[in-house]
């Protein structure tokens, strides 16, 4: 909801879920501002890109990678 430019209603739903929680601390805690660059942050951080080089990177990944080679 937040990024189809409806951070209000994203706001209302937050807050039903925390009433719903019995936190009502994180009512007053959630605001529209931190909402919003929470959300930015989040999608700033998801648009990193990934190679076949990350796949062979760590030995576990490694072996994983190797094994579905000669599977597949």
């Amino acid at each position: 909801m937040v990024v189809n430019s409806q951070s209000d209603k994203a706001l209302k739903e937050i807050h039903r879920v925390a009433r719903i929680n019995r936190k009502p601390e994180m009512i007053k805690k959630i605001t529209l501002e931190v909402l919003e660059s929470q959300m930015y942050k989040e999608i700033r951080s998801c648009t990193t890109t990934f190679t076949a080089y990350n796949l062979l990177r760590t030995p576990a990944s490694r072996k994983i990678s190797i094994c579905l080679m000669f599977v597949c």
